[in-house]
């Protein structure tokens, strides 16, 4: 399954693609009821680096993440990366994000998270899609008041 959900923010492109670091990646870490997500690792954005998480759901059960940044392409107008996931929670089977970072008229910057997962045999995708949604949903204000 996938979904897309943009976000216009007022920087420019440049700034935008500097902003996504370790201190951008904690500070989205989305609210009760989803599980939190600890930093293990964070090498950045670019070809070949790696994220390592470990999610905690009510406290004590715990799944590691490990993504590595698969794909990168940039131009005058656009930055984007690619996270594939290598080590997934139980519940998924396959996760690929897509970052895109679009200049736009002005000092503006559309950014873009394109998600592709599956979910485990086990667990349907749509009961998966609302909650994956719903996580990146709360994205949107976190970007805007990072990079107003």
């Amino acid at each position: 399954m996938q979904f897309k959900i943009t976000t216009l923010v007022a920087k420019p492109l440049e700034q935008v693609f500097d902003g996504f670091d370790e201190r951008l990646f904690v500070e989205m870490n989305p609210p009760f009821p989803f599980p939190r997500v600890r930093v293990l690792r964070f090498d950045g954005c670019r070809l070949r680096d790696e994220v390592h998480l470990q999610l905690c759901f009510l406290g004590f059960f715990r799944q590691s993440w490990i993504s590595i940044i698969t794909q990168k392409e940039l131009n005058a107008n656009e930055i984007n990366f690619t996270d594939t996931g290598y080590t997934l929670p139980v519940f998924l089977r396959q996760w690929k994000h897509q970052h895109i970072l679009q200049r736009t008229n002005g000092d503006k910057t559309l950014i873009t998270d394109h998600v592709n997962f599956e979910a485990a045999t086990w667990l349907p995708n749509w009961l998966l899609y609302p909650m994956l949604y719903l996580m990146f949903s709360f994205r949107k204000p976190i970007y805007r008041r990072f990079f107003k």
